[in-house]
C-alpha cells in the first residue's frame, strides 16, 4: 500500500481500514486536514498491481480529481515512458 498523503504533503504509511481510522483520530487532535486514498482494487486483482500504474492513477486523482481506469492509465504511462527516452 502506498503512503497516505495529507494536503500539507506529509505522508503516513498505512493500508488497513483500522490504520486509516487510527491516523484520522490522531490527526483530529491536532486539527490537521488530510486526504487518504485506500485502494481497494488490489483485493480483486490477482498478483501484484503495477506500482507505476497505481502511482500514476493516484497522482491523477489527487492533482486533477479524476480516476483513470487501467486501460487509460496504461496508455498515459506508456506515453510518459516514451517521452523520457
Amino acid at each position: 500500500m502506498k503512503p497516505l498523503v495529507n494536503s500539507g504533503g506529509e505522508s503516513f504509511d498505512g493500508g488497513t481500514k483500522h490504520e486509516v481510522k487510527a491516523i484520522d483520530s490522531a490527526l483530529r487532535i491536532f486539527n490537521m486536514d488530510y486526504r487518504s486514498v485506500h485502494y481497494l482494487g488490489s483485493r480483486e486483482v490477482r498478483g501484484r498491481p503495477d506500482s507505476d500504474l497505481v502511482d500514476l492513477q493516484q497522482r491523477e486523482l489527487i492533482q486533477n480529481g479524476k480516476w483513470l481506469e487501467d486501460d487509460a492509465a496504461k496508455l498515459l504511462l506508456e506515453a510518459e515512458r516514451q517521452e523520457q527516452k
